[in-house]
């Protein structure tokens, strides 16, 4: 069976609401600071190892897998994670690079060695 890949907008639109999800209880705890970081790696360190996907991510029936297809573990997510600071350095071009890329992958999946695909 051929794995059909997430798009550019239903990845936006899961990171958005996951923005959401973990940005408003983060804003009554702090506005600045390292915790500002941590939270939002955390849940997704969490959530991406434990489940594949966050609740972004489960609401577009989407999940992060790894290029062979296995489940992530924590450690993947991890370096996923943080991998999407060089995602972000040059004009969001990490991001953007699934647009054109075969297994619309950005250049953290490819760090990460995942890809994200449809349920």
């Amino acid at each position: 069976m051929k794995k059909e890949y997430a798009g550019f907008l239903i990845r936006l639109i899961a990171a958005i609401i996951d923005g959401i999800i973990v940005g408003i209880p983060l804003s009554f705890v702090t506005r600045a600071g390292l915790i500002r970081y941590l939270i939002p790696t955390a849940y997704a360190v969490f959530m991406l190892g434990k489940y594949g996907a966050t609740i972004g991510k489960m609401i577009f029936k989407i999940k992060v897998v790894k290029e062979n297809g296995s489940s992530l573990t924590y450690s993947d997510a991890l370096v996923r994670e943080l991998s999407k600071i060089l995602s972000a350095f040059i004009i969001l071009l990490g991001y953007l690079w699934m647009l054109w890329d075969d297994k619309k992958q950005t250049w953290h999946d490819k760090i990460a060695k995942t890809i994200v695909v449809k349920e």
